[in-house]
């Protein structure tokens, strides 16, 4: 079976569970569960394609635009985390989403890394 159906089969089986326990009784705990499940799903996305970058040893073929895009808006969720803590007094600390930003900005920074530093395209004439 492969990786992606496992899981699958295997949030699947958690939110199954979620739904007959007692234990996820309030609201807040399904929604803090579901914001780290995103945050699991998030740290394996971009794995298989670093792993494929270091394989063929080459970015070739791949968009670095959306890599920035991507950079951009996890250094705007990290700024609006600290401003808000910062100037709002009464913020609780958003603590899933400030770690998918930092996440995000770590994975693309290895993208940018990979891209520019460790297999850059040579021009060909």
């Amino acid at each position: 079976m492969d990786f992606h159906y496992r899981l699958c089969f295997t949030f699947k089986g958690i939110s199954l569970l979620m739904k007959k326990s007692v234990w996820f009784g309030d609201q807040l705990g399904l929604v803090s569960l579901l914001g780290y499940m995103k945050l699991i799903c998030s740290c394996l996305k971009y794995i298989p394609q670093l792993v494929w970058n270091y394989n063929r040893k080459t970015t070739e073929g791949w968009s670095i635009f959306n890599v920035f895009m991507d950079l951009t808006g996890g250094i705007f969720s990290v700024s609006e985390t600290a401003l808000r803590i910062v100037f709002i007094s009464e913020y609780s600390l958003n603590i899933t989403k400030l770690l998918l930003g930092a996440l995000t900005i770590l994975y693309d920074l290895l993208f940018v890394h990979q891209h520019y530093y460790l297999y850059p395209v040579s021009i060909k004439t």
